[in-house]
């Protein structure tokens, strides 16, 4: 349900169609719970990642965006960060 809603953007209210049709009643709320709870359970996850993110020097930040908690697009790259403005 987390792939398809992250790395295939399909949005709940498709999922919750999908999953009927293959005899599956379940709330969009039923899967937004379910999305909020993962997200809960990987924050430890997504903090190691942002560490060993910053602690490696090379970073390449979506111009929108900061180097930090709220790092939404960040992407391994051979850039030192001290060159990425």
């Amino acid at each position: 349900m987390l792939v398809s809603k992250h790395a295939d953007h399909c949005p709940l209210y498709r999922q919750t169609q999908i999953y009927a049709r293959q005899g599956i009643a379940l709330n969009r709320s039923t899967l937004a719970d379910w999305v909020g709870r993962a997200a809960f359970l990987l924050r430890p996850v997504h903090k190691r990642l942002l560490e060993r993110l910053k602690a490696s020097g090379e970073a390449v930040c979506h111009p929108q965006s900061r180097l930090d908690e709220r790092l939404p697009w960040a992407y391994p790259a051979t850039a030192k960060l001290s060159a990425v403005a």
